[in-house]
């Protein structure tokens, strides 16, 4: 299954990515698209199986020149960017791209990044860092109201460490909070989905009184505000948005 932002890309770059991914497993393969070709890239990581790097003066001079259009590298069963995979794309300002292997098999591939086109906001494969329920919110607003919220990066599993998220996430923006009995379409639902003691989940209510959703595992879609309810906590309202 392959999926997202491929195609703004020549399919050969992307042949030539998942060639090297399978060459390279079980290590994680990197690699650029640079001037519209795939350039392979030896990963010096210290834990190449786990982590990549890439420490080549080539690569420097063509980033330098504004001449690396993606940066890509494959996992070995890991279906979600990892929050250094997040932070090094925010750092660069290029896209990202994942292959993801199963069996050696390519089983994802995705690519993020602001300078690609928004994907739809519904039937959305859920890659976690890439397609999530803070992804769908922030590109709702991106595409409705034109707020960009900063794309944080977020450690996947964080909701089972019982860890503060999207706490931090809400006190970063500019917005402010809405009674749960006054919510109007438009806000952002925030949730603490199977009673975890810290908020974990985030959607957006719908004019059609149904609220867009991307839960984990899930393809993003609009679903009844009952949905879920009983782990609703609170809802905020983005300034500037009526």
């Amino acid at each position: 299954m392959i999926i997202n932002q491929h195609r703004f890309f020549l399919e050969s770059c992307i042949q030539d990515a998942v060639t090297h991914a399978l060459d390279m497993f079980p290590l994680e393969s990197c690699g650029a698209i640079i001037d519209d070709e795939y350039a392979v890239f030896e990963n010096t990581a210290q834990d190449p199986e786990n982590s990549f790097l890439i420490n080549d003066a080539m690569f420097d001079r063509a980033y330098a020149d504004g001449r690396v259009q993606a940066v890509i590298h494959s996992h070995n069963n890991v279906p979600y960017a990892s929050k250094a995979d997040q932070e090094q794309q925010l750092a660069m300002g290029v896209p990202f791209g994942i292959i993801n292997l199963v069996n050696k098999s390519a089983v994802h591939f995705v690519m993020w990044g602001d300078s690609l086109p928004v994907e739809p906001l519904e039937k959305r494969s859920f890659f976690y860092g890439v397609w999530d329920c803070f992804s769908l919110v922030r590109d709702y607003m991106r595409i409705n109201h034109n707020i960009a919220f900063k794309n944080i990066s977020r450690e996947h599993g964080f909701w089972l460490r019982g860890e503060s998220m999207f706490e931090v996430f809400m006190d970063r923006f500019d917005v402010d909070p809405v009674p749960l009995n006054r919510i109007r379409p438009n806000d952002v639902l925030l949730y603490n989905l199977n009673g975890t003691k810290h908020l974990n989940h985030c959607g957006v209510m719908q004019e059609n009184g149904l609220i867009l959703h991307h839960f984990e595992n899930h393809i993003s879609r609009a679903v009844p505000v009952s949905f879920s309810q009983q782990f609703l906590r609170s809802a905020v309202r983005v300034k500037g948005v009526s």
